[in-house]
């Protein structure tokens, strides 16, 4: 589990007229931090009336006590905003449906397995908490903001798309202190992980047979983090895994971080396949990256017109020319005119830094000297998140104005001091 969800603290109340299974559940949950456990009878009401006492975080409710299902019914009507756990201690398909219909949000069969109890009542703790959020949001109009989604492609391999993901991801989170989010749809290269130095247990096929209940905390669980803060959703690391993901599939996961982060930058492979279509299709801008070679100019140029062909407005693609003036290299004003397109930014060609940055898993942004490189993916940084802090800005003007508008109209009317 990651660190925030595992100290997050909480009530639990524990109900069942046997006191040996309270006391078994509270023995069971003592050594964990953060949880207090608080135990009571269900009869005669009792349950409802501790509920509304203790106003505890979740309620677990033993699936043997009798008439379970309607004592669900009746703390789902009193306190419905406490979420429900019923245990079994065996296997009753048609008791839990029963308790699930009453107003239980989950139902397990078995308490052997302390992890997944905890794991379980943390995450729904932790979701019922991000419903309250978002419910007060929406009372007072101050709705949360989706991440903006920047995906990375190259119409020829080798043109180090990679390299341009990693460091600005990172160079984007120095920048704006805020949540950065990488996701490798390269799903038979993997290369991410490789340039970070990760190496973490799960990945993007571990979400396929979760997708029905998909939500920030299995991603975050699922998600590596890397020293600079950056979150990274791996690509599977053996390539037959890559065939489960779907186009679908992939876009509820975008759809999930796009509430879960600031930005989510997508690494996708130069040859086009369902899922890195559906990142182009899905995200606000499109960096193209070449490289000023002819024969990675002549690819980029007929994607750019693919680009037009699909309905992508001009504004959503953003040109990067890496390894710009390297040797032998083409003009930039030549890209220009023979592209047709603004060139957005341009990365110094990296040579045995690069390299280096790439066998040791430590992207240039992140050494201590400031190097020419350093400064071009800063500067990268600082436009592709220029649209947020421009809007930052007028935000910023607008309150300002309010204020003015405000200190005015308590100033006293002269007219009306004289008649007092």
């Amino acid at each position: 589990m990651p660190e925030q969800t595992s100290l997050m603290s909480l009530k639990c109340l524990v109900l069942d007229d046997s006191v040996i299974y309270a006391e078994a559940i509270k023995q069971m949950l003592a050594s964990e931090p953060g949880i207090e456990i608080i135990n009571s009878h269900t009869s005669f009401g009792e349950g409802v009336r501790a509920a509304k006492k203790h106003k505890p975080d979740i309620v677990l409710l033993a699936g043997d006590t009798p008439g379970v299902s309607s004592i669900v019914e009746s703390l789902d009507s009193s306190v419905p905003e406490i979420p429900i756990i019923v245990l079994f201690s065996s296997e009753e398909p048609d008791l839990a449906r029963e308790c699930i219909l009453a107003g239980a949000q989950l139902c397990l069969y078995s308490l052997d397995d302390r992890n997944e109890l905890v794991a379980s009542i943390r995450r729904l703790v932790a979701r019922e908490r991000r419903r309250r959020t978002q419910i007060v949001a929406q009372a007072t109009g101050d709705q949360p903001r989706l991440a903006r989604v920047l995906t990375f492609h190259s119409a020829k391999g080798g043109s180090g798309t990679t390299t341009m993901v990693v460091n600005t991801a990172i160079s984007l989170a120095q920048l704006t202190k805020k949540r950065v989010v990488i996701v490798d749809a390269a799903l038979q290269s993997a290369d991410v992980g490789v340039l970070l130095d990760l190496d973490h247990p799960t990945n993007i096929a571990d979400l396929m047979p979760h997708m029905k209940e998909l939500d920030e905390d299995l991603l975050s669980e699922i998600m590596a983090t890397h020293s600079s803060g950056v979150k990274v959703l791996l690509a599977p690391s053996q390539i037959e895994r890559s065939e489960l993901i779907t186009e679908e599939q992939f876009l509820r996961i975008i759809g999930v971080l796009r509430k879960a982060a600031d930005y989510v930058l997508i690494d996708t492979p130069h040859i086009l396949d369902a899922v890195s279509m559906a990142a182009l299709d899905t995200c606000d801008q499109i960096v193209v990256v070449s490289t000023p070679e002819v024969a990675a100019l002549r690819n980029t140029a007929r994607f750019l017109q693919l680009t037009a062909r699909l309905g992508y407005p001009q504004e959503k693609i953003f040109l990067l020319i890496n390894r710009a003036g390297s040797k032998g290299a083409v003009n930039l004003d030549d890209i220009k005119k023979h592209i047709k397109y603004e060139i957005g930014a341009t990365i110094p060609s990296g040579g045995k830094k690069m390299i280096s940055a790439t066998n040791t898993g430590v992207p240039v942004v992140m050494e201590k000297a400031k190097s020419g490189m350093t400064k071009a993916f800063v500067n990268l940084a600082t436009k592709l998140s220029e649209g947020e802090l421009e809007a930052k800005r007028k935000r910023t003007a607008k309150i300002i104005s309010w204020i003015r508008i405000g200190r005015r109209q308590e100033k006293p009317n002269p007219a009306v001091v004289q008649n007092t």
